[in-house]
């Protein structure tokens, strides 16, 4: 990954945050964004959030497609590039993974213990 596309992924990172934070009212509802992946030519970026509770997943990423231009006009305003990418916003499943992972671990270990006490 060149130097100037994780600056840019970093850059829009941060300005995103801020702007969900501080402009962004859903009751109810947390989103953060995880991770911002811009192609290599800049005209795109895939921005990785998390929502919670998760069954406001769905109607949020919907919310924020929707207003995805308002993003982008926002970005426009603070960062000083050349071209804002276009903005696609996905839900960041890896947080999910990991705890079922966690769980089947854990499991196991329960599972194990219970083996060698008998």
């Amino acid at each position: 990954m060149s130097i100037k596309k994780k600056q840019i992924n970093s850059l829009l990172h941060r300005q995103l945050s801020k702007i969900i934070e501080k402009e962004i009212d859903l009751q109810n509802c947390l989103i953060t964004v995880s991770e911002v992946d811009c192609l290599t030519d800049l005209t795109r970026a895939k921005v990785y959030v998390s929502i919670l509770p998760e069954n406001m997943a769905l109607k949020s990423i919907k919310w924020l497609n929707k207003n995805k231009g308002k993003f982008k006009k926002e970005l426009s305003n603070k960062l000083r590039i050349r071209k804002i990418p276009q903005l696609f916003f996905l839900i960041d499943s890896r947080e999910r993974r990991v705890e079922e992972i966690e769980e089947i671990i854990c499991q196991r270990k329960i599972s194990t213990k219970t083996f060698l006490i008998e």
